[in-house]
């Protein structure tokens, strides 16, 4: 697993196959910052060789080189490099000061936070508006098979209770085998969304839909008007049309998940699971064939969009007004960071 600072012509011929399908301005919903300093059992830096950060610098350079997003309008949510040992502190700061030098009122922040975490403190920050919500993540509940978590061994009740009196966003990633399909996360996420009903909970990766398989379980989901999809690192388009029927277009937003969107590959549906493919795990002949998971996401989106019947309308929600909305923000007035020309 690489970062890629350079494009293959295959990328680039991929790439501005996209550059007429994306809107001119374009809300990066699901999006996380790097350093290496905050990963000291080195998870991250195991799969991002010699990358020691990836921040608010890389992000605009890799818009840049990117001829789909060149010219293009761009805001996001940003968020630490989660895993089990990081230092939460340093993090969480320098994800905020990371979001401070983009200069752009409409990005904004998440709080990083677990089960351990002060609870004064958190609500201290949500309250004075330095994040937007809390992400949490698996690896951090009290367990060594985390991957089998239930949604409130690492998304406690007092996290829900301090996003819903700031009414922020809750940025989920849902695990147990089967994700949104599972009744024990369907069960919590209609209990504590009732229960929080200002709470607006993000469930990532197309409530981590990364087989297609899984997707019957959002309809047991879909008609709470408080939960959403983002659409990042998704390269299974049957996962992101499921997306939009259940939920509908006003509730599916997109997500690049970068870094990982910088990386070689995609995940593919394999059995009643799903695999992640890497650029550098195959032979020279296929690698050749590969690019970014970006791209692959992108282009399962488009095809998505295309079944669905998207209207012009449902792809600026999308990319766009859709995450204005859940975050509660107003553009009048304010300029975005654009992309530079490839």
């Amino acid at each position: 697993m690489n970062y890629e600072r350079v494009f293959t012509p295959l990328d680039l011929e991929l790439a501005e196959s996209l550059a007429s399908f994306l809107p001119q301005r374009i809300y990066d919903i699901h999006a996380h910052f790097y350093h290496a300093a905050h990963d000291p059992h080195r998870k991250w830096a195991n799969l991002l060789p010699g990358e020691m950060r990836l921040g608010q610098r890389e992000w605009r350079e890799a818009l840049a080189r990117n001829p789909a997003f060149c010219g293009k309008q761009v805001s996001g949510l940003f968020f630490g490099a989660v895993a089990r040992g990081s230092i939460m502190t340093e993090m969480n700061t320098f994800i905020r000061e990371e979001v401070d030098a983009l200069d752009d009122p409409l990005s904004q922040a998440l709080l990083v936070a677990t089960p351990d975490c002060d609870q004064a403190s958190v609500q201290t920050a949500l309250r004075e508006g330095r994040y937007k919500g809390i992400k949490v993540y698996h690896c951090y509940a009290a367990r060594e098979d985390t991957m089998n978590a239930e949604i409130a061994e690492y998304m406690p009740e007092w996290m829900w209770a301090a996003v819903d009196e700031a009414g922020g966003v809750m940025m989920l990633h849902l695990v147990l085998p089967t994700a949104v399909a599972d009744r024990r996360n369907q069960r919590d996420i209609r209990r504590l969304c009732e229960k929080y009903p200002r709470v607006k909970l993000i469930l990532a990766h197309a409530a981590r839909c990364f087989s297609h398989r899984h997707a019957v379980g959002m309809a047991a989901v879909s008609d709470l008007p408080n939960v959403y999809v983002d659409t990042s690192v998704v390269c299974e388009s049957r996962s992101l049309l499921d997306a939009l029927r259940q939920f509908g277009p006003r509730r599916v937003m997109y997500g690049s998940d970068f870094f990982v969107s910088e990386m070689r590959g995609r995940c593919v549906t394999l059995g009643s699971g799903f695999h992640w493919i890497y650029g550098r795990e195959v032979d020279e002949a296929v690698r050749g064939k590969m690019t970014l998971i970006g791209n692959e996401a992108l282009l399962a989106l488009r095809e998505a969009l295309e079944e669905f019947g998207a209207t012009e309308r449902d792809v600026n929600d999308l990319f766009w007004n859709n995450a204005l909305r859940c975050l509660d923000l107003e553009e009048s007035g304010i300029s975005s960071p654009v992309a530079e020309g490839h």
